[in-house]
């Protein structure tokens, strides 16, 4: 499946404001129309209408626990994928596995494969411009 400019629209949920920023930055590049979040909270508020989320594991109030058990319950739910520094064998990240996401990256995270998830070869436009 291969994503057109402007078919996904991502929710970035990371409480560092670089890393969320910056995944914005490269996602809003490839064509993604993209919002971003915090928190669960400022989360719960913006997951209408989106077609992915991509979510910390461990925010600085929480963890995104409460946003994947929200998320599942939706009659239409976005695709998910969790992002954590988190080691496989921690007790929230079997936790978090329990919910189901699409997909379960360690940080620091690939981009290539998160791009992939979504649907798009970005190989072209992670290049740097010829000079």
């Amino acid at each position: 499946m291969s994503a057109t400019p402007g078919s996904c629209r991502v929710l970035v949920v990371e409480d560092d404001p670089l890393s969320r920023n910056a995944l914005a930055l490269l996602l809003e590049h490839v064509g993604c129309t993209v919002c971003a979040a915090e928190s669960v909270s400022d989360a719960l508020r913006l997951v209408d209408g989106k077609t992915h989320v991509i979510t910390d594991l461990v925010l600085a109030d929480s963890t995104s626990l409460a946003l994947l058990a929200a998320i599942r319950r939706r009659p239409t739910r976005p695709r998910v994928a969790v992002m954590t520094a988190l080691e496989r064998d921690t007790g929230v990240f079997r936790d978090a596995a329990a919910f189901e996401p699409d997909l379960l990256l360690q940080k620091p995270v690939d981009a290539h494969v998160l791009l992939g998830w979504l649907g798009i070869d970005a190989s072209p436009s992670l290049r740097p411009p010829a000079v």
